[in-house]
């Protein structure tokens, strides 16, 4: 979240510009552009419009959360292995794949956390992207781009996986 901000201060400190933070990607009529299967949107991080021109900041993390995997038990019936990853390219990694059935449980998830909250900073807490499920054998990959949500969203991601179907959850490379 740090660097986030910090890149987000240096963009505002640019003379004359205007600063797009988290900005969701919408057409020209200002309608959300969504694509993929899960038919979500995408955030772009910072957005930097002046007269030298319209540039993106993409802010990634540099490092990986590290820690010791840990297994756990997440609801009654979700298992659980956490292992280091980087929160804006977390991968997921379910089994067996999600149902969906109306709708997929993580495009629910996901347009949840992708409204915009109120923060004490000066971010939405929001996720940025998710992709489409990647089908490896018996589980189903995801990337996500956790953006600035808060920790809440995370766990509510787990919700969303239980509520799937999933019995198995690896976060992080399966490998």
């Amino acid at each position: 979240m740090s660097q986030f901000l910090a890149a987000l201060s240096e963009a505002e400190s640019e003379p004359d510009a205007t600063v797009v933070a988290e900005g969701d990607l919408v057409d020209e009529d200002g309608e959300l552009v969504t694509e993929g299967v899960l038919d979500v949107g995408v955030r772009t991080d910072i957005v930097v419009i002046s007269t030298n021109g319209t540039r993106s900041i993409r802010v990634d993390s540099t490092r990986t959360i590290s820690f010791s995997p840990v297994d756990f038990q997440w609801g009654t019936r979700l298992s659980v292995r956490l292992q280091p990853f980087h929160w804006d390219y977390c991968e997921l990694n379910v089994s067996p794949p999600l149902e969906a059935p109306g709708s997929h449980a993580l495009a629910g998830w996901f347009r949840h956390w992708f409204e915009p909250r109120e923060t004490d900073a000066r971010i939405l807490g929001v996720p940025h992207f998710i992709s489409d499920p990647e089908l490896r054998g018996a589980r189903e990959r995801y990337f996500i781009d956790l953006g600035t949500a808060p920790v809440e969203a995370f766990e509510q991601l787990l919700d969303a996986c239980l509520l799937g179907g999933a019995t198995d959850v690896i976060i992080g490379s399966a490998q």
